[in-house]
């Protein structure tokens, strides 16, 4: 992997152009990310999501995480994530992490597969709340007045 190809993630888009380096054929590549977060769900797990205005020669895609905002110590989580169609027009993507654990930090990058080279984007970054307390006592109230009886 080379880590000299992190690219820097914005509230706005992200937009990566690239040329092949094959002078004879320029192909331009074009991907155009809109959206990059995560969310955690009441059962401790992350949705990390993503989606794409547009992809051209996407190859897949691949997540990675880490406790610090450090790309070079990250693991990857995923197995490589098929893309939709290429040309395909604003296309979404979920994943869901079920291995974090309650209260933990975590980082997480996407890693966009090419025909060329690969390209990140990130971190996201989440806090995984701590789990709520299980309630100690039920309690039955009475069903007065029953409108059925």
């Amino acid at each position: 992997m080379n880590w000299d190809t992190l690219t820097g993630y914005d509230e706005n888009t992200v937009k990566q152009t690239k040329k092949s380096n094959n002078p004879s054929s320029p192909k331009l590549t074009i991907s155009e990310l809109i959206s990059f977060s995560c969310n955690s769900t009441a059962d401790n797990r992350v949705i990390i999501s993503w989606a794409f205005a547009y992809q051209d020669s996407v190859l897949g895609f691949r997540l990675y995480r880490n406790e610090t905002n450090d790309i070079p110590g990250a693991t990857v989580i995923s197995p490589t994530i098929p893309p939709a169609p290429q040309g395909t027009s604003e296309q979404g993507y979920e994943y869901i992490d079920n291995e974090v654990m309650a209260g933990a930090e975590y980082y997480y990058w996407l890693e966009v597969i090419g025909t060329e080279e690969s390209n990140f984007y990130g971190p996201a970054y989440i806090q995984v709340p701590d789990n709520p307390p299980l309630p100690t006592t039920n309690r039955f109230f009475s069903n007065y007045p029953n409108p059925f009886n």
